[in-house]
């Protein structure tokens, strides 16, 4: 589900998109899909992106529903089911599919600009390991940064698609970015900063033991708030960080099991946990 100042975008599982006005709940349009919606859709200003569990990609009308274009990738037999938006930047979409390969489309008319792939083609004819792109692409100067669940986070040239660097890293959420620091959980296990521009280790930390249950819980993406490097997970437990060297400044005890990163909402910081309640950090 996304939402704008004006109208809801909602999948349903039975293979339907439909825009539902928010002042008054009618519904102004409902389409019929192949197979039900991966992702959250992708909101711009008069047009909206799906992505298909089969791997297709629909850019449709907002006003009234109508397909102005559709991409199909290649489907895959086994999948984590994860849900990667479509990022935009300007007139480039990037298309994060199932099966390992990202494509960058033209906006306007759908056309292939480039395509990459996260995997190697022996690897996808001999093995049956998973191959997802579940994190949201990020685009970031001229970078495209994605994080593939087969251990490896890419850079690819946003212009031509050509890799930059690649780097051994098992994570499959979305890493967070600021400047040229990208922070991400590794094996649910250790908290680690790369260089941007190389994908270097600049420094990596272990998240203590005792503040884990590997086989039960995990740790969330971290974010950014206020220079602080905020990760939350485990046993009911909030870690904040120092992002410039990796220094473990302060840690919580949360009322409740963490069910997905904090989420930011203008000034105020909010979290969701597994009961289905909200709490507000001040």
């Amino acid at each position: 589900m996304a939402a704008d100042d004006k109208f809801i975008f909602v999948s349903s599982p039975y293979a339907e998109v439909m825009c539902i006005e928010i002042d008054t709940g009618k519904m102004l349009w409902k389409k019929q899909t192949i197979t039900p919606v991966r992702a959250m859709p992708t909101l711009l200003e008069k047009k909206v992106i799906f992505l298909t569990l089969d791997n297709r990609t629909l850019l449709l009308n907002k006003s009234n529903g109508e397909i102005i274009w559709e991409h199909q990738g290649i489907q895959n037999s086994t999948s984590i089911i994860g849900q990667p938006k479509i990022a935009t930047d300007g007139n480039l979409v990037i298309i994060p599919y199932s099966n390992g390969e990202v494509f960058a489309l033209n906006l306007t008319n759908g056309a292939e600009i480039w395509r990459q792939s996260t995997i190697k083609l022996e690897q996808s004819e001999t093995s049956n390991s998973f191959s997802d792109i579940d994190a949201n692409p990020i685009i970031l100067k001229n970078l495209i940064i994605v994080a593939s669940t087969n251990g490896k986070l890419f850079a690819f040239n946003k212009k031509n698609g050509t890799k930059v660097w690649e780097q051994y890293v098992n994570t499959s959420q979305t890493p967070a970015v600021n400047g040229n620091s990208i922070f991400l959980v590794h094996n649910n296990k250790e908290v680690i900063n790369l260089d941007l521009n190389n994908g270097k280790i600049r420094w990596i930390v272990e998240i203590e033991k005792y503040l884990k249950n590997e086989r039960k819980n995990i740790w969330f993406a971290p974010v950014l708030i206020n220079s602080q490097l905020v990760v939350v997970g485990g046993e009911k437990n909030m870690l904040i960080f120092n992002p410039y060297n990796g220094e473990l400044e302060k840690k919580y005890t949360l009322p409740g099991v963490p069910a997905s990163p904090p989420i930011i909402v203008k000034q105020d910081i909010f979290l969701m946990f597994k009961n289905a309640s909200i709490f507000s950090i001040k």
